[in-house]
């Protein structure tokens, strides 16, 4: 349970207002240096994202590769008939908004 809500609300707020403050005082300097700034993070985020995967999966265990069974989709559907294709299309909106966030 969340205590002080207005405080991290407020907090959300600040930090919103600089991050555009930031990008509007770069945007002098053209798309291409920005795009190349938030490419340079994002690379940075996906390395540190995979480099943390891989040590957990080498730490804890290997076997939720597993998971990647395509039978389990089969049964996924054969159960949920219906919500399984919520659940698809939930999947789809969030690989093609991540995609046009990226292009």
């Amino acid at each position: 349970m969340i205590v002080c809500k207005d405080l991290f609300a407020g907090a959300v707020v600040v930090v919103s207002i600089v991050i555009l403050l930031a990008l509007f005082s770069i945007q002098q300097f053209g798309t291409r240096k920005v795009g190349f700034l938030f490419a340079s993070i994002l690379a940075l985020w996906f390395f540190c994202l995979g480099s943390i995967g891989l040590y957990n999966l080498l730490k804890h265990d290997i076997i939720v590769l597993r998971a990647v069974n395509p039978t389990h989709i089969y049964f996924f559907f054969k159960k949920n008939s219906g919500a399984a294709w919520s659940a698809l299309g939930g999947c789809v909106l969030c690989i093609t908004g991540t995609f046009q966030l990226l292009n």
